[in-house]
């Protein structure tokens, strides 16, 4: 089995490539797929732009699409073990500087 883990922007999910260039290939491959995927919600990020990116997928990841996601997923040879849109960006505090302290903190 794989886990593929998806994290991002319900805006900027490409779901058919995602079957396309992933899933397919190992499911033919004799792999066991399993998706894990949490996105921010549409209209819930921080507004940061990357600009413009042209729309080919005609798959968009919405709630009233999401049972046929899974089904096409399941047809497929996947599965989607876990779907969450989630209503704001989370934040990440990434420490400026790694001292013994933070190191011993995080092996705990």
């Amino acid at each position: 089995k794989i886990a593929v883990l998806v994290t991002g922007t319900q805006d900027r999910f490409l779901w058919n490539s995602e079957m396309e260039n992933l899933l397919k290939p190992l499911v033919e491959q004799g792999y066991g797929v399993d998706f894990f995927i949490q996105l921010v919600e549409h209209g819930s990020q921080s507004g940061a732009s990357w600009g413009n990116v042209k729309r080919t997928d005609s798959h968009d990841l919405t709630i009233g699409n999401i049972d046929s996601l899974r089904q096409a997923v399941k047809d497929a040879g996947g599965r989607i073990c876990d779907l969450e849109l989630i209503e704001t960006d989370n934040e990440i505090d990434l420490p400026t500087e790694i001292t013994p302290d933070l190191l011993k903190h995080m092996s705990q």
